[in-house]
């Protein structure tokens, strides 16, 4: 149930009523998600989390609105301790062609540039907070600001082990013999599993949760072969029209730069599928794996 101060806030976020029911949403990790009904038919959605930063949330959508035509919600009311977010048309899951226009806009965002790696502020990947120190190697950024940071919070809660931790620092210390150095920085969701990606027949309909940053456009590719993959056969042939992408690609690098997301997960989901596909990767690029 929401506690009163999330319920004050709604009453007082500028709607000509308080909603008549609230439905809780699933699958969020980082906050709880609820649907808002009106009499009069109208819905949003409310998000609350007394460890997830809403107010970021709130300034990337809006940072996102404004840029190459993806399809974010509208924030109708920020709080202290909810954001209230128009509700987008569409469902998680997309077919062929809706995979082909997921290809299109993101080649479009991937084609926003900035001078160097990181952002203009500190952003977020769900409960993991994101330093965005501006720098002019991509390897130094991803070294030092995302798997040394990463591996540090899940030693935290111990979610990795000491034997796998040290196979993760010997491919840190390799990067530079392992992965190149991307051609220019380019503007990256950050985030793009299945459940963040929303469809209505052959269109997207609606990219949530970003976690910005001027990035490796294919850190975000690789992020969406994991698990239960949102990117396919069809959004890397149409992709591949904007970008080119080679055959080391695939083999090699998607894997090292799923390090990032799938040590962070370790912490997130305990362990599980996720360590074990740490110890996989670092495990053989620790020892002679080449991109």
């Amino acid at each position: 149930m929401l506690n009163n101060s999330v319920l004050a806030e709604i009453s007082a976020s500028g709607f000509s009523m308080p909603p008549a029911k609230i439905h809780r949403l699933p699958g969020a990790h980082s906050s709880l998600v609820y649907k808002l009904f009106w009499n009069d038919g109208q819905t949003a959605i409310l998000k609350t989390s007394q460890h997830y930063d809403v107010s970021l949330e709130a300034k990337m959508l809006c940072f996102l609105r404004g840029k190459a035509d993806i399809p974010v919600p509208e924030v109708l009311f920020e709080g202290e301790e909810c954001l209230i977010l128009e509700e987008l048309k569409g469902a998680a899951g997309i077919n062929e062609a809706a995979q082909r226009h997921a290809a299109d806009l993101l080649a479009v965002m991937h084609d926003i540039s900035n001078e160097s790696y990181g952002f203009s502020w500190e952003t977020q990947f769900g409960l993991f907070p994101l330093t965005n120190i501006q720098t002019k190697n991509w390897i130094e950024f991803f070294r030092e600001q995302r798997l040394k940071p990463a591996l540090k919070w899940a030693q935290a809660v111990c979610s990795i082990p000491d034997t796998i931790a040290r196979n993760v620092v010997q491919v840190i210390d390799r990067l530079e013999d392992l992965l190149p150095e991307p051609q220019a920085p380019s503007l990256i969701h950050g985030d793009l599993w299945k459940g963040n990606v929303l469809s209505d027949g052959d269109r997207i309909t609606g990219i949530i949760d970003p976690a910005l940053s001027y990035g490796n456009r294919e850190s975000e590719l690789a992020h969406g072969m994991l698990y239960d993959a949102v990117f396919r056969k069809p959004f890397f042939d149409r992709y591949r029209e904007h970008y080119p992408l080679d055959r080391e690609f695939f083999t090699t690098r998607c894997h090292l730069l799923n390090l990032f997301p799938l040590i962070v997960y370790t912490r997130v989901f305990k362990g599980g599928a996720s360590l074990r596909r740490v110890d996989e990767i670092t495990r053989y690029f620790a020892g002679t794996g080449r991109a």
